[in-house]
């Protein structure tokens, strides 16, 4: 039996630089869907990943704690039983521009945590329907 050997790797020309790797920068999308996870991470091709946090963010599990709370809130503006899906809304303009003032902070300080290595997209639209309807 003769054994076998793998052909080296073929490397570039002396002088001559290997082709640039594709893009790896990791998108982290924001999206307010009643019991999902709110951030969704997508590769450098729009390639779903998974619902969560990179683990290697500053402050990772205080992020968590924080859109897990966002997450809890916003399905508190839905009835969900066997026989009913529907949306109740916000108790008072009092709690929705809390809410709102409290997503702002948490997108900003996800921002900041992701600096230049994530690319973080909020796709959360507060305005009325009948606003963002083309």
């Amino acid at each position: 039996m003769q054994a076998y050997y793998p052909a080296e790797e073929e490397t570039p020309p002396c002088g001559q630089q290997s082709p640039s790797p594709p893009p790896t920068i990791v998108k982290l999308q924001l999206m307010l869907v009643w019991g999902c996870w709110p951030v969704w991470m997508y590769d450098p091709v729009d390639g779903f990943i998974d619902n969560d946090l990179p683990h290697d963010l500053p402050s990772y599990a205080e992020l968590v704690t924080t859109f897990t709370a966002l997450q809890t809130r916003y399905n508190a503006l839905y009835i969900n039983t066997p026989h009913e899906f529907s949306w109740i809304g916000f108790h008072s303009q009092e709690e929705e521009d809390q809410f709102k003032k409290d997503w702002y902070a948490a997108v900003s300080w996800l921002k900041e945590a992701a600096g230049e290595k994530y690319i973080v997209v909020d796709e959360v639209d507060f305005r009325p329907e009948e606003e963002t309807e083309v």
